[in-house]
């Protein structure tokens, strides 16, 4: 792999991991903070509510209700959404065969080791 291709490959690997971070957090800042019912049909109808406005509906209910969140408050759900969402994340980038190939290279693992860094900052 060439020293270009390399360098777009990090470069597409921080965007598609910082834009999973903006769409969590844009999915879920629109939504209605007044709900706090502590019920189980509640929580599904907060979730279904939250859920509406993202583009893979099925997927993020499927996230919470794993979640073990029973929650109807906002912030909770919000909590469980980034929190599915980091593990996701890490768990695709330690799974990557680009990564890991990109891992021989000092240079190009130096610059995915800023990238973790600095997502972690951002999750923090």
């Amino acid at each position: 792999m060439d020293e270009s291709k390399k360098k777009i490959t990090i470069v597409t690997v921080c965007s598609i991991l910082l834009i999973a971070m903006v769409v969590a957090l844009i999915a879920v800042g629109l939504q209605d903070e007044d709900k706090d019912v502590q019920d189980v049909s509640s929580s599904k109808k907060a979730i279904a509510s939250i859920c509406e406005t993202t583009e893979y509906q099925e997927a993020c209910v499927e996230s919470l209700n794993s979640s073990g969140t029973n929650s109807t408050n906002p912030k909770d759900l919000i909590d469980a959404i980034f929190q599915s969402a980091i593990n996701y994340i890490r768990g695709a980038s330690k799974n990557s065969t680009i990564l890991l190939e990109l891992q021989t290279d000092p240079r190009a693992k130096a610059a995915l080791e800023n990238c973790q860094e600095l997502a972690d900052r951002a999750v923090s």
